[in-house]
């Protein structure tokens, strides 16, 4: 997220997480007994975020937004971005489970694949070490980037 300190993402709502994905293409597919979570889905991402009333708190919006912006792009959610992105086949999506490393002496940050730890991405940003991982997963699986999607938890 852009900044820690972002009004917009402390005072979000599950209802309003959600409407933004839609915009993304997601779909709202069922809802926990009494409301709590909401399960959202696109091509094979599945997505479940507090249920519609709920105030969200800042890092767990921190923590949807990283998780899914290696589909959806940087700051997606904190932009409160309307424009819908196109979803792909759903038989050329690869999805690949990614860690992400905060920098260290070098100031590089450093993703690579949980299952794979030789696959590696770096670069001076976030974003770039994710692009740079997911222009190697690509090379490695020997498809195109736009059929990857890293799938990332919060920053370890």
């Amino acid at each position: 997220m852009s900044s820690p300190n972002n009004a917009e993402a402390q005072n979000l709502t599950g209802n309003a997480i959600a409407e933004r994905l839609e915009r993304r293409g997601f779909s709202r597919v069922s809802k926990s007994k009494g409301g709590t979570h909401v399960l959202l889905q696109r091509d094979h991402i599945d997505v479940v975020v507090p249920g519609a009333l709920r105030i969200v708190p800042h890092k767990v919006a921190q923590m949807i937004e990283r998780s899914l912006e290696s589909a959806l792009g940087p700051n997606w959610l904190t932009n409160g971005c309307h424009d819908r992105v196109e979803s792909l086949p759903t038989d050329e999506v690869i999805l690949l489970d990614v860690i992400v490393l905060e920098p260290t002496d070098d100031d590089l940050w450093r993703a690579f694949l949980a299952d794979e730890l030789s696959t590696i991405g770096y670069a001076e940003s976030r974003t770039g070490a994710l692009l740079d991982l997911k222009s190697a997963a690509a090379l490695r699986l020997g498809t195109s980037t736009d059929h990857i999607v890293l799938v990332t938890p919060d920053v370890i």
